[in-house]
Formats: C-alpha cells, structure tokens, sequence
C-alpha cells in the first residue's frame, strides 16, 4: 500500500531562518505532525511548485531528526537533478510521530511551500 502525505510551510519575511525553524502543517489535518498506525518507507518527497526562495526542510521522527538537510533546488519539480529519496532507507515505524521542519533561506518576503511525501507500508 502506498499514500501521501502533504506539508505546508509558511516561510518568514525576516529571512535567513535558522534550519528547522519552522514546524510543517500537514494539510490534510491541519496539525504539525502526524502519527502513524503502521510502518512505512519515505520514498519520495517533491514541492508542489517550484519555489522562488531557498528553502531547508528535514524529517523528524519522535522529536529527533532523522534526515539529513534537504533543499528547495533538490525537490523542485522543474529540476532535471531531482532526486528520489528511497535510498536513504528512512523507515518510520509504527505508533511514530512524523513531522517535517524547514526554513526560509532566502528573499524578502516570505514564501509559502508545500511539499508530498510519498510513503509505502512496510512490514
């Protein structure tokens, strides 16, 4: 079974944010965070459009990051170098709480983001 996940991230006019600063919404619930009722795979995670800004985004799982940095050129749709992230085996498991943090890097006003999180049940 695959799913999606999509989170939104206001960004701030007062750039540069410090990495992580801000806390994702998920769209779907309008929480800052979801928990999972069984294990899943991240397998790919793209912005929704490309931005103008840089941005930072990271996985965080109970609290803790589980991922490396992450950036805006990486995840651009438009970008021919997009990459999946399935190779870097990030395994969630169940009961766990997923959020996603990012930041604004760039510009003068702040830019809103949002990104899907493709996931696959594992187990």
């Amino acid at each position: 079974m695959s799913g999606w996940i999509t989170f939104k991230k206001v960004g701030s006019a007062s750039t540069p944010q410090d990495d992580d600063a801000e806390i994702c919404t998920v769209v779907e619930t309008g929480e800052q965070g979801l928990t999972l009722p069984y294990p899943i795979q991240l397998i790919d995670v793209v912005l929704t459009k490309s931005p103008a800004q840089d941005h930072q985004f990271s996985f965080w799982v109970n609290g803790k990051k589980v991922s490396s940095n992450l950036y805006a050129a990486q995840l651009d749709p438009a970008n021919d170098t997009r990459f999946a992230i399935a190779p870097l085996g990030i395994i969630i498991p169940a009961g766990s709480r997923l959020q996603v943090r990012g930041a604004q890097k760039s510009g003068a006003a702040a830019e809103e983001t949002m990104l899907t999180v493709i996931y696959k049940k594992v187990g």
